[in-house]
């Protein structure tokens, strides 16, 4: 911020911009009732939540690049009959599910809830997350 006072070397003091100006700005300060030291936390305060959204903003990112993302089927087919999550349609609406697909005839079989199908539209499909680590459980 810019100063708009100081003092001279005999202790006059001086202002940059015109009384009003830093008069308005002496009344903006004070409506906020904070002491100076009180403002000088909060401007620490604030520069260390930008540092901290800084490092979390690069473990996001990080985790965001481990994420298994959506491979269209046209794109290529997961392992032949390992489970995946699907995105399908069937019976009149679109869903995630889990599946497989027999790659070597391009065949999906997908978990519908009430049994396996094959007659359901497969476009885009997923690897499975990892399972939870043992002392990532919440029991």
């Amino acid at each position: 911020m810019d100063k708009l006072t100081w003092y001279d070397e005999d202790g006059r003091l001086y202002c940059r911009r015109g009384y009003e100006v830093a008069l308005a700005r002496l009344a903006s300060y004070e409506a906020t009732e904070l002491m100076p030291d009180e403002i000088v936390k909060m401007g620490m305060m604030f520069e260390d939540s930008k540092r901290y959204s800084g490092r979390l903003e690069l473990k996001l990112n990080a985790a965001a690049k481990r994420m298994p993302k959506w491979v269209s089927v046209k794109e290529r087919l997961p392992e032949d009959r390992s489970d995946v999550l699907v995105v399908a349609y069937w019976h009149e609406r679109w869903g995630v599910y889990m599946g497989w697909c027999a790659t070597e005839r391009a065949k999906w079989s997908v978990h519908i809830g009430i049994g396996d199908r094959d007659d359901v539209a497969v476009t885009y499909w997923m690897p499975l997350p990892e399972p939870p680590k043992e002392d990532d459980r919440n029991d």
